[in-house]
């Protein structure tokens, strides 16, 4: 008769894998229904009333984004965590090309310029497009947070000075951006394959992130694969 040796360390790991699974489920579960319930949860509404709950949910959405950088940054003299204070920045940069994003919607004001689909879309692509590179180096900076030494106000010069670029360069030259909206035939090829290639950042960025959470038990990690899960969930259609 044998006795089965069972290994705590892969217990854990089934049970992890266990919760975030139920986590993306929860998570992308709307989605789903409104997708298979069309005749129930998907129905117009008027375009004047959806800006009013598109610059809701942009408003939140910059708002987290906003907060998570005012959290980071305040708290780095203290903590020296290079690691939170990349991430930090990172989500100074996001949030403010989720603000663009709702400025240059049809149906505001001009931001600077003439606001077209395109151009709304565009701050969206770049928005996604830092959370996603943003999350993966950051990795980087937990794994050698002990012999990094970072100058926080360069750090954020480097990132003032890349929303500003975007924004100057999305406005006055569009002749040299690719198109991620088109009238009469919408999203292109480009940004669903933009799309695709952000979820792959993601993925990658929870499996690295995963193993780094099962070295070290960081509890700080596994609330950021949850986050890792809802953004996964969010881009998913």
């Amino acid at each position: 008769m044998t006795e089965k040796n069972h290994n705590p360390k892969s217990l854990h790991r089934t049970k992890l894998i266990l919760q975030f699974f139920a986590l993306f489920v929860s998570a992308y579960l709307p989605i789903l229904i409104i997708q298979n319930f069309p005749f129930v949860l998907n129905f117009d509404i008027p375009a004047r009333d959806y800006l009013v709950f598109h610059n809701i949910a942009e408003v939140f959405s910059v708002t987290v984004s906003i907060s998570i950088f005012g959290l980071g940054w305040f708290t780095y003299k203290r903590t020296r965590n290079y690691h939170s204070l990349f991430i930090a920045v990172s989500f100074l940069t996001v949030g403010l090309f989720d603000f663009m994003h709702a400025l240059a919607y049809s149906g505001m004001s001009d931001l600077i310029t003439p606001n077209t689909p395109n151009k709304s879309t565009q701050f969206w692509i770049l928005a996604r497009l830092t959370t996603g590179f943003g999350i993966l180096f950051s990795a980087f900076f937990y794994s050698r947070k002990q012999s990094l030494r970072i100058n926080s106000f360069w750090l954020l010069s480097i990132s003032l000075l890349f929303t500003i670029v975007a924004l100057y360069t999305v406005n006055f030259h569009q002749e040299t951006l690719p198109e991620t909206y088109k009238q009469g035939y919408g999203l292109t090829k480009l940004k669903i394959g933009l799309e695709y290639f952000i979820i792959f950042l993601n993925v990658i960025s929870f499996l690295i992130y995963f193993n780094l959470y099962l070295e070290s038990g960081d509890t700080n990690l596994k609330y950021l694969l949850a986050g890792l899960i809802f953004l996964f969930s969010a881009i998913i259609r």
